[in-house]
């Protein structure tokens, strides 16, 4: 364990000090070999505490001290001489994993720590942490590896996290809130997502907050708590406030106790928000409140009556003052005694009532105690209160009603719950005979007579719930413990919840008994929906009331209101709450301070009766008769006001003309055009504001046209179609998009959608369209379209350009065989007047071959080859002449040069090789006596005014025309004129205007061809200006130079490699040759000290230059290295050159060139 222990820093320092060591070892013996001194490697590395072994670059095993066999299982003489990789000791997707680490030590990068599952030979499986590194140890370079066995350790972790994984589980899936709190400093060490969302809190949140900070109650408490909780293991509290994040507080009941987390005593919080419990508790008690108001304080009679005697078992104070009977005279009356009709009839109708659960109302004669006749209104309604069922009586007196105009409604519903405070049911029975021996009135209320009767009896099983009566009878010691136990029960029998506590006590007679309490918990399991009756009761009582209700507070505004008040002023109650009378008051026919002082007075005790002018939401002025009284609304003081409508004439007029104001401004003002017109000849019958702006016609103007009018002729015969479709009646309505030409002849577009308005015959009558303007929607879509276009020609180009790099590429390899041999052949035969008439022709074609190759690589990417600063004013003047000769000698060549003293970086071969194909293309375009003018100017598109060139960066640019007037181009040739091979002459190789792409892309300018059939042509080309460039001098001519030393050519194709040979050894120099990279890194490795240069092909089979380069510098430190390639020198090439590359061949090269770079290099 104690190897598991140790640390990668301890496990570096054991290496660090091995190599010390033999590095010490070393320096004493000079530059002897280290693996002859076995017996002091042993002494160094064969008892280290970790695993070291030894592997030559292929990976074979060459050494393993006494813990690495140990690790892996085998003897050391099963693995010493043997491959890692093809031994079993890792497997799958592990073995290529290996294969890469040893590639990365053999380049010199360490490696570690790998992680590896080790298959050792006894057949078990152990998990390693290993690390490598390249070390040299004599004059031979090895991999030294340090491995540890890590399985313990990996186990333990592994049960550990999934230990901590369970518990995790069950507390974050827990619906109760949870949470941790140390002990000594009362911060919160951890809480679950239930606690989190109770008080709104972060988990980080939470953890940076102690204990007080969320509990509201003095901290004296709090402590004591803790102090509790350590002494008793554990502590309940009921109704404690916490509290959330936003300050807000809620109640919970809370559950404390100790537990050991992380190693240490924490104490667990376990809490269950009752915040709402409370909540609803309390809001039952308040409709309680309101709802014995609105009964005492209503204006009509209500009459609550039992269904099966018909006798009156409630009510209110109208009610005595309608009938003359004295409080309680009422109560225990038949209700068919008040009422005239037969009595038959009235229980025929309180049948069908109670049968089909409806409602009759109507005008009734009702009998006072005086025996005097009234006429009232009556409402008869089924109600239920508490689950019972009864009859609710509203009477209205229809002699007081003799200013009223409308009716009440007949409908109410009440109901109200009286709590019962009474004492719990109690029993006891029997252990032995399970039977009840006592049960008090209220058990017996419940239940009925139980005395005698099993205890399972009274529940829909057979086993009682009580566990002191499930097994055998109770001993002493149970007496003496006097143990309660308590749960909570359904009984489907009665259908009811009751909280049961039990103990064993001993009865008067000395039997072991069970005293058994009971309470009715029903309630409280169904308080959520005896809320929603009452509410429902209430409401329906309240919103059935003919009269508009709603109830004020001092400053008059509405605090609630019925669905009367709803329907008399057309306002939802949503919005009539929080107003005061003046926003239902009619204009000028109020005396607002008046209205504010009955409100005044009927606070006082006075109850108001008077007279208002209210208006409705749809502006109709009517009078209503306004009744104030005093009230009590959710333990506040209000003002209940009843109001009713007493005219009967409807302001039907009023209403007509402010919904066509309404619809006036709907068409005026809507945010599309609306148009009316005929719809056999589209004369515009009348239009909003919208479509005149859209069309930019006044109104009067477009009365006198028709649709015809300003529709653009192309769309003309599809609205006919669609016209006619309507008017046949195929088609109920269209819309499409569609062309307008506006007053000033401009275009626009609009989505016109139109439909048939028919008379009471069913014929046409008008068309009403409805047009929306969508012309920027179009112009982004054109636009969308252009650029679309423009990136698919560009990435045409640069697939183009990808293909013509590799074809130059592998044509410039094949010409410097070519080119290399014929020069050779040359030289070695110079009297040969033969030999020398053959070989002149072909380095002349070869020159050509690879100028097209050039033009190529000037296509493709990475073409600048040796870019300077240059004047172009007076490039084209010193370049004139030969320019010049590709046009027809008739033609006509004019010069504008008005950028003197202004340079661009670039290649001088490439220019001329630019203007050479661009005036070709143009001479080809003209006629004998043609023109073709070049031109150059600054242009400034740093303020982003390129609009005509968006491809454009901000800068400044010299801008060179070419200007033709020969026979110009179609589109179709211009959207190709830059593809390699694309051609329209006969005999025309297609990669002038190609090359002339590439080589301004890669000087990171533009260029843009403008041309016309007949017009002629101009090519527009963008080179970017640097300032203060000064002209590099020309070079001067290339002498063939021999030289001395030894030349590494690393090439993969044999005949440029023999060709570049002989053209080194006709130079004197001594010539070694390689095909791939692994030749080229052994043959550094033996003569690395012999080798003066080193020739590098870029395109290597087994490994690409760009790695090799580094292996060659580490092996060769001395030897310069020349990179060469068929490709130029931007790219890779100038990475290497960055890097520490001493010169670049561009192929194919001379003799000359050849001895130049070297003679360079060389000095």
């Amino acid at each position: 364990m104690e190897d598991l222990n140790k640390s990668k820093k301890q496990l570096i320092d054991e290496l660090n000090m091995v190599r010390s060591r033999l590095n010490k070892i070393e320096t004493e013996k000079g530059k002897q070999a280290f693996f002859p001194s076995e017996e002091r490697f042993h002494e160094l590395v064969e008892n280290a505490p970790i695993g070291i072994y030894c592997n030559d670059f292929k990976g074979t095993f060459i050494y393993g001290n006494k813990k690495a066999e140990e690790i892996i299982g085998y003897p050391a003489d099963k693995v010493l001489g043997k491959n890692m990789l093809k031994l079993d000791l890792v497997r799958g997707k592990e073995l290529a994993k290996a294969a890469k680490i040893l590639a990365k030590n053999v380049s010199g990068r360490p490696s570690g720590p790998d992680l590896f599952t080790l298959h050792r030979e006894d057949g078990r499986k152990r998990k390693v942490e290993i690390y490598s590194e390249l070390m040299k140890m004599g004059n031979k370079k090895v991999v030294v590896g340090m491995v540890q066995d890590i399985t313990e350790k990996e186990n333990a972790f592994s049960s550990l996290k999934e230990n901590e994984s369970k518990y995790r589980a069950v507390i974050e899936q827990s619906r109760d809130c949870i949470f941790l709190v140390d002990l000594k400093t009362q911060n919160i060490l951890d809480a679950n997502p239930a606690f989190l969302n109770a008080l709104d809190y972060t988990i980080d949140e939470i953890k940076s907050m102690t204990l007080f900070d969320i509990v509201d109650d003095d901290k004296k408490n709090i402590d004591a708590n803790i102090k509790l909780i350590k002494k008793r293991k554990g502590l309940a509290i009921s109704e404690r406030f916490y509290r959330k994040k936003d300050g807000s507080q809620i109640t919970v009941d809370v559950s404390m106790s100790l537990i050991t987390y992380c190693g240490q005593k924490v104490m667990s919080v376990v809490m269950q928000d009752i915040t709402e419990k409370k909540k609803k508790e309390s809001e039952l008690a308040e409709q309680e409140k309101r709802y014995s108001f609105l009964f005492d304080q209503s204006h009509d009679s209500i009459f609550l009556i039992d269904i099966a005697s018909m006798k009156i078992v409630q009510a209110n104070p109208a009610s005595h003052c309608l009938t003359g009977y004295e409080k309680g005279e009422l109560v225990g009356r038949s209700c068919l005694q008040l009422l005239t009709d037969d009595k038959s009839v009235l229980e025929k109708s309180i049948q069908k009532l109670i049968r089909e659960k409806c409602h009759f109302s109507g005008d009734k004669e009702l009998r006072k105690k005086d025996g005097t006749l009234i006429p009232v209104d009556v409402s008869i309604n089924l109600i239920s209160t508490h689950g019972n069922a009864m009859i609710s009586m509203i009477c209205k007196d229809l002699s007081e009603r003799k200013k009223a105009a409308l009716a009440a409604k007949k409908s109410s519903k009440m109901l109200r719950t009286i709590l019962d405070h009474i004492a719990a049911p109690i029993s006891v029975i029997d252990i032995e005979t399970k039977e009840f021996i006592f049960a008090n009135n209220q058990l017996k209320n419940i239940f009925g007579e139980v005395n005698g009767k099993k205890c399972y009896e009274i529940c829909a099983n057979s086993e009682y719930p009580c566990p002191q009566l499930k097994g055998p009878p109770l001993n002493g010691s149970t007496l003496e413990n006097g143990k309660i136990l308590c749960w909570e029960h359904y009984c489907e029998l009665h259908e009811k919840w009751f909280l049961k506590s039990a103990t064993a006590i001993s009865w008067l007679d000395g039997r072991q008994v069970v005293l058994e309490v009971s309470t009715d918990i029903t309630d409280r399991k169904s308080i959520e929906m005896e809320l929603q009756h009452s509410e429902k009761s209430y409401r329906g009582l309240f919103d059935d009331a003919s009269d508009a209700i709603y109830v004020q507070n001092r400053k008059g505004q509405f605090l609630d209101v019925n669905k009367g008040a709803e329907k008399m002023y057309g306002y939802p109650r949503e919005l009539l709450i929080g107003k005061t009378p003046d926003f239902v008051s009619a204009p000028d026919k109020n005396d607002l301070d008046k209205i504010k002082t009955h409100i005044q007075n009927a606070f006082a005790g006075h109850a108001q009766v008077f007279e208002f002018w209210g208006k409705d939401k749809n502006g109709r002025v009517f009078p209503k008769e306004v009744r104030l009284s005093k009230g009590t609304y959710f333990g506040e003081d209000v003002v209940i006001a009843f109001a009713r409508d007493i005219t009967k004439k409807l302001r039907y007029e009023l209403a007509r003309r402010q919904n066509e104001a309404r619809l006036q401004a709907l068409y005026e003002y809507a945010p599309i055009g609306i148009v009316h017109s005929d719809p056999v000849h589209y004369k515009i019958f009348s239009a909003n504001k919208n479509f005149c702006k859209f069309i930019g016609y006044t109104k009067e103007e477009l009365e006198k046209l028709s649709f015809l009018d300003f529709t653009h002729p192309d769309d003309l015969a599809d609205d006919n179609k669609f016209m006619n479709e309507l008017i046949s009646g195929k088609i109920k309505t269209f819309s499409h998009e569609k062309r307008y030409i506006k007053k000033d002849g401009s275009l626009v577009w609009g989505k016109i959608t139109v439909s048939l308005i028919h008379d009471e015959k069913i014929q046409p009558l008008y068309v009403i369209a409805a047009v929306d303007d969508i012309t920027q929607q179009k112009e982004a879509e054109i636009e969308k379209q252009n650029l679309q276009e423009r990136l698919r020609q560009t990435q045409k180009l640069d697939a183009l350009a990808t293909l013509a790099g590799g074809i130059a590429h592998d044509f410039n390899n094949a010409l410097s065989a070519v080119v290399g041999n014929i020069e050779l052949l040359a030289i070695q035969m110079p009297d040969d007047a033969t030999i020398q008439q053959c070989t002149q022709p072909v380095l002349q074609s070869t020159s050509r071959m690879a100028q097209l190759t050039n033009q190529l690589l000037a296509y493709a990417r990475g073409g600048k080859y040796q870019p300077k600063a240059i004047e172009i004013d007076t490039f084209i003047r010193d370049n004139f002449s030969l320019l010049k000769h590709t046009a027809p000698p008739d033609a006509d060549i004019l010069l504008d040069l008005n950028c003197k003293n202004h340079k661009v970086m670039a290649d001088s071969t490439q220019l001329h090789m630019l203007f050479s194909a661009v005036i070709s293309n143009s001479a080809e375009a003209i006629n004998e006596s043609g023109k073709i003018c070049l031109q150059t100017a600054i242009k400034d598109f740093t303020n982003d005014s390129q609009s005509n060139y968006p491809e454009m960066k901000p800068a400044n640019y010299i801008c060179i025309r070419i200007i033709d007037n020969g026979c110009g181009m179609d589109k179709c040739t211009q959207d190709r004129i830059f593809e390699p091979f694309f051609t329209t002459k006969f005999r025309g190789r297609g990669l002038g205007m190609a090359a002339v792409y590439g080589i301004v892309k890669n000087h990171d300018g533009f260029v843009y061809v403008d041309s016309k059939i007949g017009k002629g042509t101009a090519v527009n080309i963008f080179l970017p200006i640097i300032p203060n460039a000064v002209e590099e001098k020309e070079k001067p001519e290339l002498r063939t130079k021999t030289g001395a030393g030894t030349v590494l050519v690393i090439e993969d194709e044999a005949i440029v490699k023999n060709v570049i040979s002989s053209m080194l050894r006709r130079l004197e120099y001594h010539v070694l040759t390689v095909k791939n990279g692994r030749e080229a890194q052994e043959i550094c490795q033996s003569l690395g000290d012999q080798i003066n240069v080193i020739l590098l092909d870029m395109g290597l089979p087994d490994m690409p230059g760009e790695f090799l380069f580094p292996l060659l510098k580490e092996n060769c430190p001395d030897s310069k290295i020349i990179i060469c390639s068929g490709y130029s020198i931007d790219g890779p090439a100038q990475n290497l050159l960055e890097k520490g590359a001493d010169a670049f061949l561009q192929k194919p090269f001379n003799l000359a060139v050849l001895s130049d770079v070297l003679a360079k290099v060389m000095n």
